[in-house]
């Protein structure tokens, strides 16, 4: 498939427009964005504009860009499929007829209502597979909670006052318990569908670009656990039954690969590639769309070789159940002190069992975990997981610090 191109139109100047390039059988199509980016906040490598802070806009031109390159490029395939190659007017035609077709399903829901517009919002990225199921997920949260808000159903993005957005966080406290993390996610994904809904023409209250409403995210160690080896052998000592063996051989498996579970479930036999003799994992991320490659350890072949190369995997649901299950056989009781803050300064303490708060990312946290106490490097370690934020990949590590800090003694 022919690539679409974003390019400058400008690139010396201090600010520039961006211009869609399509290049196909010695033809060019053009098409102007009608965005104007300061230069210095383009991403030539990949394309984009750099989402950097106090810059609302830009996720939503971002989604513009994504949304016309997925729009070319079917456009163009219906051509293919023709066996034809479109002269540069007949392509825009059919780009333009991609569009209005695109508008009128669009018009089936009350996109004049803030809740009609996020409906179809995430209608559309399911349907054009623009982000992973967790993502959608999270704009699912997104929409209850909007749906929570007094007089939800009639809300328009002019409304998006100050008292609106203070009842949102109002809301998310004391009617879903979250804490100020979870709040930030929530807000972040309202953010990127308004600065959607200003591209496409809407009125947006003022209110809603002023950071009062905005709740920061704190850096309180909550994210998720790590098993130790001990707890590891514990739990491959265990006699189980069939279902559950088949949970201890995903886990077994999350841990040798560290990738996320949506990552995890299509790995099998096919993304098995040979290179001089050693076996690979090969496959690409779904959030992040990197190629991972990455060798087949002996347990994880053995793994395979038990399933006939074809794992038996389970939605995140059922499987963090039923890891539940495992561990509590296992008697992984260690007690965990989970700290929720709220943006009213209050916090509240929880103390619970490990086995009862574990998780499929707790597999992707033990991965890093025992991989960087075996002395790995950081940098090698990431290229496997797939971080490219090292701030991101060190709220990874479940490590004790004051152990570690002991090392940095007799240095040589």
């Amino acid at each position: 498939m022919n690539k679409v191109n974003f390019n400058l139109k400008n690139p010396n100047k201090e600010s520039s427009l961006i211009i869609l390039v399509f290049r196909y059988s010695n033809r060019i199509y053009k098409e102007s964005m009608k965005i104007t980016i300061p230069v210095k906040h383009w991403n030539k490598k990949r394309q984009r504009i750099r989402e950097i802070s106090g810059y609302f806009e830009y996720p939503g031109y971002n989604a513009k860009l994504d949304y016309m390159e997925r729009t070319v490029k079917k456009a163009f395939s219906n051509f293919q499929r023709r066996d034809q190659i479109p002269s540069i007017k007949e392509l825009k035609e059919e780009i333009y007829n991609i569009l209005d077709i695109n508008n009128l399903k669009n018009s089936k829901h009350d996109t004049n209502t803030i809740i009609g517009y996020i409906e179809n919002f995430i209608h559309d990225a399911k349907e054009n597979e623009k982000y992973t199921k967790g993502t959608l997920q999270g704009y699912n949260q997104m929409l209850k909670v909007v749906k929570s808000l007094p007089n939800s159903r009639t809300l328009e993005f002019k409304d998006l006052d100050n008292s609106i957005l203070d009842s949102m966080t109002y809301i998310m406290v004391n009617k879903f318990d979250y804490g100020i993390n979870q709040i930030n996610k929530i807000q972040k994904k309202l953010i990127t569908v308004v600065n959607h809904a200003k591209i496409d023409g809407y009125s947006i209250n003022r209110a809603f670009y002023s950071k009062g409403w905005r709740v920061k995210a704190k850096s309180i160690n909550n994210s998720g656990v790590a098993f130790t080896k001990e707890e590891i052998h514990k739990i491959k000592e265990l006699k189980l039954n069939k279902r559950l063996d088949k949970i201890r051989d995903i886990f077994l498996l999350g841990i040798n690969v560290g990738q996320r579970y949506s990552d995890l479930k299509s790995l099998n036999k096919d993304k098995i590639i040979n290179k001089d003799g050693v076996e690979y994992w090969d496959f690409v991320q779904q959030k992040t769309k990197k190629r991972i490659t990455i060798p087949v350890d002996e347990q994880s072949k053995n793994i395979l070789n038990k399933y006939n190369g074809y794992p038996p995997y389970v939605s995140s649901q059922i499987f963090n159940k039923y890891l539940k299950e495992i561990c509590k056989l296992a008697e992984i009781n260690d007690e965990i002190i989970i700290r929720k803050e709220y943006p009213n300064k209050k916090t509240k303490e929880e103390r619970k069992k490990k086995y009862e708060i574990v998780s499929s990312h707790d597999m992707r946290r033990t991965f890093v975990t025992l991989a960087h106490k075996k002395g790995i490097p950081a940098a090698v370690i990431m290229k496997v997981s797939g971080h490219s934020n090292l701030k991101t990949f060190s709220d990874y590590l479940k490590i004790d610090l004051k152990k570690e800090m002991l090392n940095l003694t007799n240095l040589y």
